[in-house]
């Protein structure tokens, strides 16, 4: 199993079936495909260059956001502070998942540490619902023994990612993300 698809796993036991619909469970199984649903017609552009609207750029810093409270997450000692890491950027139904994820991970005495760094190629936003297409450098990002400090994982430095964003009360926040099958590069 590779890096990638070991961080893949350790975060997908986090973050849970919503948010990470497409983790491998770690046998080596290609993951499951995230449901589509039906949406009407984009109502901002989807841009395959570095160029975004302003509100494709809002999505972007939400998504960013996203990942930079993963690991503080997860190494805070108590769900309120999980929550007051993580409400800002995550909704339910991951936001929960992620909780019962993150309360899993301790308990096997890991956390996440290190920051993903995105590289977004498409944002199409449709009123409050926006997709996100990711090409992330996860090279820098895994998963660590609290005990020890050793690094158990790392990601590589071109990681597809997917993510679903909803606008709650105003703010973007992370709803699902997830892995296209192994072997899909970006």
């Amino acid at each position: 199993m590779t890096a990638v698809r070991l961080r893949g796993v350790a975060l997908g036991a986090c973050v849970g079936a919503v948010v990470l619909a497409g983790c491998s469970s770690g046998d080596g199984s290609t993951p499951a495909a995230q449901k589509s649903t039906t949406r009407p017609p984009p109502s901002v552009a989807t841009s395959t260059s570095t160029t975004f609207s302003p509100a494709q750029t809002a999505v972007i810093k939400a998504y960013t956001d996203f990942w930079k409270a993963l690991a503080p997450a997860s190494h805070a000692k108590t769900a309120a502070e999980q929550l007051t890491l993580l409400t800002p950027v995550t909704t339910d139904p991951g936001l929960s998942q992620l909780i019962s994820g993150i309360a899993s991970e301790r308990d096997k005495g890991r956390a996440f540490y290190g920051v993903d760094q995105p590289h977004v190629s498409k944002v199409a936003i449709t009123g409050g619902h926006a997709d996100l297409v990711d090409c992330q450098d996860s090279s820098s990002a895994g998963v660590e023994s609290m005990k020890t400090g050793k690094k158990l994982t790392v990601g590589v430095a071109a990681h597809p990612v997917r993510t679903t964003l909803l606008k709650r009360d105003g703010s973007w926040k992370v709803s699902t993300v997830s892995y296209p099958p192994a072997g899909t590069q970006c």
